[in-house]
């Protein structure tokens, strides 16, 4: 897990899969981390403690960009958890295999903001415009 600042508003990327974690991580530093804090990490377990460093140090989160885990339980106390620790958190929530239920109903419940499919075949035209779309309108 990269280190927290907790001086700029975070972005923390979930994804477990080292080449998309990879590639994820290269676009959000070279795009965001002059504004952001960037964190990238691989499980449920390791974004929840960069959403309670980011709770007890009050830092803001801006944006969780979330594989879908099979852990539906985990992954929605996670991102209750994140929305309760900063009310203006974007979650952009993504895979391949994407659970349609899961997604509806999180959107429903105001947990997700946005979901797409795997973002990282072709991250030019589907995630990178939507996370910039996204961290324009947060800094506003």
């Amino acid at each position: 897990m990269v280190q927290q600042s907790r001086s700029k508003p975070l972005i923390l990327l979930i994804e477990p899969h080292e080449e998309h974690l990879g590639r994820g991580r290269d676009f959000l530093l070279a795009d965001c981390s002059t504004t952001f804090d960037v964190v990238t990490v691989k499980s449920i377990e390791e974004a929840r403690e960069a959403v309670e460093t980011a709770a007890s140090a009050k830092q803001p989160i801006a944006l969780l960009l979330v594989r879908h885990i099979l852990d539906e339980g985990m992954l929605r106390e996670l991102l209750s958890r994140a929305k309760d620790v900063s009310a203006g958190v974007k979650v952009i929530l993504y895979a391949g295999d994407l659970n349609p239920s899961f997604a509806l109903d999180a959107k429903r419940e105001g947990l997700v903001d946005f979901n797409l499919d795997e973002p990282w075949e072709a991250p030019e035209t589907s995630l990178e415009p939507l996370v910039r779309d996204v961290l324009r309108a947060w800094e506003t």
